[in-house]
């Protein structure tokens, strides 16, 4: 579990070519992800392709506030 310690990003999926019936996260799928991250003892964790699980200025708002706007 050492390579685990070293992730420093976690990127919402974002479907393409043969996987397009896959959906993308939702912003509390990665509000989770980042929690178990951080609960797992890792630092310094960022949330990538926020466009593609943050729709409106009130989520943006409350994944600011819950993840701190630093973690994206």
């Amino acid at each position: 579990m050492m390579w685990l310690k070293k992730l420093k990003n976690i990127l919402a999926f974002f479907p393409e070519y043969q996987m397009k019936d896959v959906p993308s996260p939702t912003m509390w799928q990665m509000i989770e992800a980042y929690n178990a991250a951080k609960d797992a003892g890792l630092r310094k964790i960022k949330l990538g392709n926020v466009h593609l699980f943050v729709n409106t200025r009130e989520e943006y708002e409350t994944l600011e506030k819950i993840v701190g706007r630093e973690s994206f």
